[in-house]
């Protein structure tokens, strides 16, 4: 894997020792399981998110700013709703 700039991210207490175990056993760092599965994540994903940024491209394209806000408001309320599903875990 070439040399890049790192940044610190945050991950889920619950999720350390998971991630340390599977570097162990992998014989690598957590940082490159974490970069695995983002590739894996993108790939399997990609049409959903190609999709996701062709309709704010259009909406921005066609200065339609209701639906570029309906894009905003819907990511909005996935995320809070994922927080409050995380929440409910604990």
């Amino acid at each position: 894997m070439p040399s890049i700039a790192t940044k610190p991210l945050r991950i889920y207490e619950q999720d350390h020792t998971p991630l340390r175990l599977i570097a162990e056993v992998e014989g690598r760092g957590p940082a490159d399981v974490v970069h695995s599965a983002l590739e894996e994540y993108l790939a399997t994903h990609r049409d959903i998110l190609a999709e996701s940024f062709a309709q704010a491209q259009r909406a921005i394209a066609g200065g339609d700013l209701a639906a570029l806000a309906a894009i905003a408001s819907g990511a909005s309320q996935r995320r809070a709703q994922v927080a409050v599903n995380r929440h409910d875990e604990l």
